[in-house]
């Protein structure tokens, strides 16, 4: 695997594989929201070749909103090209821009997202670095974009709710669940009629607090137009027995 380099830019080649397509024979939301995580990981071990801030000063990048818009899913077995752009960095939080092209340099998928800088012993948003803005190619501290939250709503007023159990699987290096799990989650508590004839074209994710295992979870929905709809992630605590 070649990670190529150019400037700020980060890109990779990837084959759609069977455990990426569920059931569609196609890549879905979670399958995209993987492969950008997987390119921000590969931009992560680029840059520790310079400095691996997390061994250095125990601080790491992590998602704070994600607004995805697709054109196409790509199939089982199609190769695609996976980019991620640093844009700028303000204070501790920092602009990344996604984009994934087909064989034919087509773009088929884009996504906007916020990055914040968390001190990972002392479990709090820590300022960027000087020396940040040389390493990842930035030079701005203006933001390139707006992400706006989704709109919140009252749980009271969902119209149908799902609880979740998380497994170790879900959870990540750092011990939280992975952020793709969450659209899972939210994907698998839509009803099947609706999955089975619909896709995902468009999602904006606001993280605004980590999950553990050994928590539950549950997903509220609220429909707020035709095809589209609104969701609450809630946690809560259960204790286990071994």
């Amino acid at each position: 695997m070649q990670v190529i380099i150019i400037n700020q830019k980060v890109s990779e080649k990837f084959r759609v594989g069977y455990r990426d397509t569920f059931y569609k024979n196609q890549a879905n939301i979670v399958s995209i929201i993987n492969y950008f995580s997987e390119m921000a990981r590969l931009a992560g071990k680029y840059y520790e070749q310079e400095k691996d801030i997390l061994k250095e000063e125990s601080i790491a990048w992590v998602i704070l909103n994600w607004e995805i818009d697709v054109k196409r899913y790509p199939k089982y077995g199609e190769h695609i090209h996976v980019q991620t752009i640093a844009h700028a960095i303000d204070r501790f939080i920092a602009f990344r821009e996604f984009l994934i092209y087909d064989e034919n340099n087509k773009l088929i998928t884009s996504a906007k997202s916020k990055w914040i800088l968390f001190n990972v012993e002392k479990r709090r948003p820590t300022s960027a670095r000087s020396y940040m803005y040389d390493l990842y190619g930035v030079t701005s501290t203006e933001a390139p974009f707006e992400i706006n939250n989704p709109q919140a709503f009252d749980v009271d007023n969902s119209d149908f709710s799902k609880a979740f159990e998380i497994r170790k699987f879900d959870v990540d290096y750092y011990h939280h669940v992975n952020n793709a799990i969450y659209p899972l989650w939210i994907y698998e508590s839509l009803p099947l009629n609706f999955t089975d004839t619909h896709i995902v074209k468009h999602i904006k994710l606001y993280y605004k607090k980590e999950t553990t295992y050994g928590e539950h979870v549950i997903v509220h929905t609220r429909k707020t137009a035709e095809n589209s709809y609104s969701h609450e992630i809630k946690n809560r605590k259960v204790k286990l027995y071994y």
